[in-house]
C-alpha cells in the first residue's frame, strides 16, 4: 500500500515532465558499470531496452529494484535489455550492487545525459523504448500493470 501511495504522488510529476509516448528516444551515451567505453542507445536499435534511473540513496528506486531483478530473469532472454542508470560515482554503484546482489546491468550517467535527454524529473523513472527506437513507457516502476503491459507489446512487436 505504501508503495501505491507513493505512485499517486510522483506519477503525475513523472508522467507530464518527462517523454511522452511514441516519442522517439534520444541517442544518449550509456556507459557500463566497469567500463570505459560508452555505448549508444542506438546501437541497441531491434531490442527493447528498459531504462530504468535510480540512486542508492532513493527509498522507492530501492523497493522497486527486486521487480526490475525480476523483470530481466524473465524477459531477458526473450530480448528485453535491461539500463539501470544512476548518476553517481562507479564505486557508489558497484558497493551497492555487491551488497544486494543484482545481476542485471548497471550504467553511470555522470554527465546527466540520460536525465536531460528523456526529461527525467524524479526517481525511480522507467523507460521502455520499442524496437524501432520509440518511447513506449515513461513513469514510475510501480506502475507495474502499465510497465509490465509496454514491455510485453514492445517484445511482440
Amino acid at each position: 500500500m505504501k508503495l501505491k501511495n507513493l505512485v499517486a504522488g510522483c506519477l503525475a510529476l513523472t508522467v507530464l515532465a518527462g517523454c511522452s509516448s511514441r516519442q522517439k528516444a534520444p541517442d544518449v551515451t550509456l556507459f557500463r558499470l566497469g567500463e570505459t567505453t560508452g555505448v549508444k542507445l542506438s546501437e541497441h536499435r531491434g531490442k527493447v531496452v528498459l531504462i530504468d534511473v535510480w540512486a542508492t540513496w532513493c527509498g522507492p528506486c530501492r523497493e522497486t529494484m527486486p521487480m526490475i531483478q525480476k523483470l530481466y530473469d524473465e524477459k531477458g532472454p526473450q530480448g528485453l535489455m535491461v539500463a539501470a542508470v544512476s548518476g553517481e560515482s562507479a564505486p557508489t554503484v558497484e558497493k551497492f550492487v555487491k551488497q544486494h546482489g543484482y545481476t542485471y546491468p548497471f550504467y553511470i550517467d555522470l554527465d546527466n545525459s540520460v536525465n536531460q535527454g528523456f526529461g527525467v524529473q524524479g526517481l525511480p523513472t522507467s523507460i521502455v523504448i520499442d524496437k524501432q527506437g520509440n518511447v513506449v513507457f515513461f513513469g514510475h516502476p510501480a506502475d507495474t500493470e502499465r510497465l509490465h503491459s509496454a514491455i510485453d507489446e514492445a517484445l511482440k512487436g
